[in-house]
């Protein structure tokens, strides 16, 4: 029988378990799309890499950090998707799920909820 996750932890561990390659490339593609969305709340049209990494540090919501921990998951998502990097641990995979998810939540609310 199917088993279904229920919640993130759930969802990561079984596709991380299952492919760790293709949880990279899933959480990969979920955090580009956080990326296109946070440009798009600015109403601005997103970039390429260096232009992303720039604006991304220049946010003095996210700053230099987050834009770094996003080039690391880049150039990881590139190489699992474009290069033989042979086996990678559902360990890897799950670390992988849990930076992007991070992140996607830093790209979502980068302003204050409130204003003061």
């Amino acid at each position: 029988m199917a088993r279904y996750a229920t919640s993130f932890e759930e969802y990561v561990d079984i596709i991380a378990t299952e492919s760790p390659h293709a949880a990279v490339m899933d959480w990969g593609r979920r955090l580009n799309l956080a990326i296109d969305h946070y440009f798009k709340g600015f109403g601005e049209r997103r970039g390429k890499a260096k232009e992303v990494d720039r604006r991304i540090a220049s946010d003095p919501k996210l700053g230099p950090d987050v834009a770094a921990k996003l080039r690391e998951l880049r150039l990881k998502r590139n190489a699992v998707t474009h290069e033989d990097v042979g086996p990678l641990s559902r360990e890897e995979a799950i670390r992988y799920a849990e930076d992007a998810f991070q992140l996607m939540g830093a790209l979502a609310f980068p302003w204050p909820l409130s204003k003061q």
